[in-house]
């Protein structure tokens, strides 16, 4: 995509944010997604997350390995709290525009 393109479509944090995930090319896929699942949780306001909460628990230390249904029950969980803060920032928006027209 563009970056004329993505900067319409997405305000200049959001692409900050992208930016910044994209510069971390050392870490291995796993950190990687760990690091931005936790940057996203805490954008959605959930300040006491860790990256460590999103690594499969092959990363960390003395773990078992995660399931596949553990790890879809954690990003559901977090998409479900983010979804909902989408919405809510939806409304708020129509409701600025139903005032100002």
């Amino acid at each position: 995509m563009p970056v004329a393109r993505a900067q319409h479509e997405i305000d200049s944090r959001e692409f900050s944010d992208w930016c910044a995930f994209l510069r971390m090319e050392d870490d291995p896929d796993d950190v990687r997604l760990a690091r931005f699942g936790m940057v996203q949780a805490r954008l959605a306001g959930h300040k006491r997350v860790t990256a460590d909460m999103f690594m499969p628990r092959k990363l960390r230390s003395g773990s078992d390995q995660q399931t596949a249904k553990a790890i879809k029950a954690r990003v559901m969980c977090w998409a479900k709290a983010h979804n909902q803060k989408l919405k809510q920032a939806e409304k708020r928006k129509n409701k600025r525009r139903r005032r100002g027209d």
